[in-house]
């Protein structure tokens, strides 16, 4: 991913300009085990199928930069991402995406990187060669953080630590996705300050003219049907359906903070 690709202007960055929704879908482990966040290979593969079938487009990371800061949505579009680093989505993910021929980012952990269950650095420098995979950071130990400035030195030894390993240009670690997909009032513009000009949350809904930069929102579909998948695409893919969404995420926020 080039580093001179431009980011946002201002302290609120919104996605400006028309097209979406873009829905970005996120997953953790694929395996055969029960477990609420592992998703079967076979049932990945399928979800991967549906939306060729169904004339989606995924997006590379810089092309997802391009599409919100520039201007133009589109339509049909997706970001794919995974969480947490497991080596399941080096062995299992990588040729299943590369057979279908679509992009993914790979929000690793960087302390549990080299543990039992997750890819080693040279898997996750491979899978940066493959092409298909974009590295970003989702925290250096993904742990309920004190305070704010713990939280900082945590997420910038996560992305130092990408730069060095991985030997990528310096600017270039700026996604973060926040652990649990939650964040605290005014963190994300702490780390906005550090350069993570694009931040993820986790919520039902998609992306949308008006979106922050710094609270883009992803489905967690792990293990969904492709039922499930087929309805929450429609849903999310749809200006109405989007926006009500949309609009009911901001009702929930502000009852759950009230």
């Amino acid at each position: 991913m080039e580093n001179s690709r431009s980011s946002f202007d201002g302290d609120h960055p919104i996605v400006r300009g028309r097209g979406g929704p873009l829905v970005i879908l996120a997953y953790h482990e694929l395996a055969d085990i029960q477990d609420p966040i592992a998703t079967s290979p076979k049932l990945f593969a399928m979800h991967l199928k549906w939306l060729l079938d169904h004339g989606y487009t995924s997006l590379t990371l810089g092309q997802f930069e391009d599409a919100v800061s520039g201007g133009n949505l589109g339509t049909k579009r997706v970001l794919i991402t995974f969480d947490d680093g497991y080596e399941s989505v080096f062995r299992v993910g990588l040729p299943i995406l590369r057979d279908y021929g679509i992009s993914a980012v790979n929000f690793v952990i960087t302390d549990k990187l080299g543990n039992p269950g997750h890819q080693s650095w040279d898997q996750v420098a491979a899978m940066e060669r493959s092409g298909v995979f974009s590295t970003q950071s989702h925290s250096h130990s993904h742990i309920r953080w004190s305070g704010v400035g713990e939280m900082i030195r945590d997420v910038v030894i996560s992305r130092d630590k990408l730069v060095q390993q991985l030997a990528l240009a310096p600017g270039s670690v700026r996604h973060l996705a926040w652990p649990w997909g939650k964040v605290l009032p005014g963190w994300s513009e702490a780390a906005q300050a550090e350069g993570f000009a694009y931040q993820y949350l986790v919520r039902t809904s998609s992306v949308v003219p008006g979106t922050s930069a710094i609270g883009f929102p992803r489905v967690c579909c792990d293990r969904y049907s492709v039922e499930r998948f087929a309805v929450t695409m429609r849903m999310l893919s749809n200006a109405f359906g989007a926006g009500t969404m949309n609009l009911a995420t901001q009702v929930w926020r502000k009852v759950k903070h009230n």
